[in-house]
């Protein structure tokens, strides 16, 4: 999906007849920012450097926990 074209949204809030939206360009900013496109990605959302830090973190904390149970033998 190309973030620069303009596609039918998908926000309920949005169906509702709801202007703003909290969620609304996240998915298009996290996009941008792993294609290193910092100023689009703050243009879709500006809490999506933040988003994607605290996905980042989560999937290392994620791994390190099973890479630990599988060395202790305890894997889950």
């Amino acid at each position: 999906m190309d973030i620069n074209e303009q596609a039918p949204s998908l926000c309920l809030l949005k169906a509702m007849g709801i202007s703003w939206c909290p969620g609304c360009g996240l998915g298009h900013a996290i996009s941008a920012l792993l294609h290193g496109d910092w100023k689009a990605a703050l243009h879709h959302h500006i809490l999506g450097p933040f988003v994607l830090s605290a996905l980042i973190y989560r999937i290392l904390q994620l791994s390190w926990q099973q890479f630990a149970g599988i060395k202790r033998g305890t894997y889950e």
